[in-house]
């Protein structure tokens, strides 16, 4: 991945000033690197967790066909 993750101490005071201070930094694009095609950011994080499920499912047979 070829974010550049600049890692500042967390603002002090409530979590919506965090996640506020989280979306400043999405719009400038330091969390997500340059700026994709919608339907790519929407589709990578779904590919990723049906993948996961499918890696756990997968893992979770193996073991149920092992013992």
């Amino acid at each position: 991945m070829g974010h550049t993750s600049r890692m500042t101490e967390p603002p002090a005071g409530s979590p919506e000033e965090f996640i506020s201070h989280l979306e400043g930094e999405r719009r400038e694009g330091v969390i997500w690197g340059p700026p994709q095609h919608p339907t790519r950011r929407f589709l990578m994080p779904l590919a990723f967790m049906l993948g996961m499920i499918f890696v756990t499912g997968l893992l979770a047979g193996l073991l149920a066909w092992l013992s």
